[in-house]
């Protein structure tokens, strides 16, 4: 793996995706979902190659299995780095996200974030539910 190629990547793109089991970085088709618990912040300032190895380490048997890769991005002087998912159709990432408590996906196909309205807390199970289908089927359209 190059680990520098990725870190140069993550810090002069404000983010990057690279699957250790392949070798791909920065794959520019399907959607990248973040896996829930599966991801650390780190100060920028303070963000090395070290944190990378280190995250790489902790999430191995994950990060090693098809289609998963360690993603990052920057957002206000914080550094992002998790266990993603490369999806090829929108609509299974979308639900993807929602079921893993995300905030957005990435569409690489485009290269844009994908914002994930925040689900419906009131009402009942059923009515949640429709509610994220609702929205899965206007952000596919």
């Amino acid at each position: 793996m190059n680990l520098q190629q990725f870190f140069s990547e993550t810090l002069s793109n404000n983010g990057a995706s690279y699957s250790i089991l392949t070798g791909e970085l920065n794959p520019t088709n399907g959607y990248f979902v973040s896996l829930a618990n599966k991801g650390v912040t780190v100060d920028l300032n303070n963000f090395t190659q070290k944190d990378i190895v280190v995250f790489i380490s902790e999430n191995y048997d994950t990060l090693s299995q098809e289609n998963h890769f360690i993603g990052s991005w920057i957002s206000e002087g914080i550094v992002y780095l998790d266990v993603t998912v490369q999806v090829t159709d929108k609509r299974n990432a979308l639900e993807l996200g929602y079921r893993n408590g995300q905030q957005a996906i990435y569409d690489a196909n485009v290269g844009k974030v994908i914002d994930l309205p925040s689900p419906q807390r009131a009402g009942t199970f059923t009515q949640q539910r429709s509610y994220i289908t609702s929205v899965i089927d206007r952000l596919c359209n």
